[in-house]
C-alpha cells in the first residue's frame, strides 16, 4: 500500500485523484478546515449499471419469456452460501442459467434511455 504524510500550511492546495482515500489530521494546538471539492460524481460505470439493470430487467421480464420461467422447486436444496461447496450438477446448471439471463439481460438494456435521465 502506498501510504505518504505531508504537511500543509495557511492556503495550500492538496489534489487527488478520484477515488483516492485520504484523512485529514490536524496538530492538537493548530486549528485546520478541510474541505473536499467533488466533480464528476454519480459519473461512473457503477452508477450507470444501477440505472440500467432495473430497467433492463423490466424489459427482459416483459419480452422474454426465459425471464418469467418458474426456478426448480427444490433449488434450495442445492443452492445458498450451506451448500457452496458442493459439486451437485444441479448447482453447475442453476448457475449457467443465471449468467446465460445476465447475458441476455444486456440486451434489453436501455441504454440510451439510461443516459438522458441524468442531464
Amino acid at each position: 500500500t502506498l501510504f505518504r504524510s505531508a504537511v500543509l500550511e495557511a492556503g495550500d492546495l492538496l489534489y487527488f485523484p478520484r477515488g483516492f482515500i485520504h484523512q485529514g489530521y490536524c496538530y492538537p494546538e493548530v486549528h485546520s478546515l478541510h474541505i473536499t471539492l467533488s466533480s464528476y460524481q454519480k459519473n461512473s460505470w457503477g452508477d450507470l449499471l444501477e440505472k440500467l439493470l432495473p430497467a433492463a430487467l423490466q424489459v427482459a421480464l416483459e419480452d422474454d419469456v426465459e425471464f418469467r420461467k418458474g426456478l426448480p422447486l427444490d433449488y434450495l436444496d442445492y443452492m445458498g452460501v450451506q451448500h457452496s461447496d458442493q459439486d451437485d450438477p444441479r448447482r453447475t446448471d442453476f448457475i449457467k442459467k443465471v449468467q446465460m439471463l445476465f447475458g441476455k439481460l444486456a440486451e434489453h438494456a436501455p441504454v440510451d434511455a439510461g443516459r438522458s435521465e441524468e442531464h
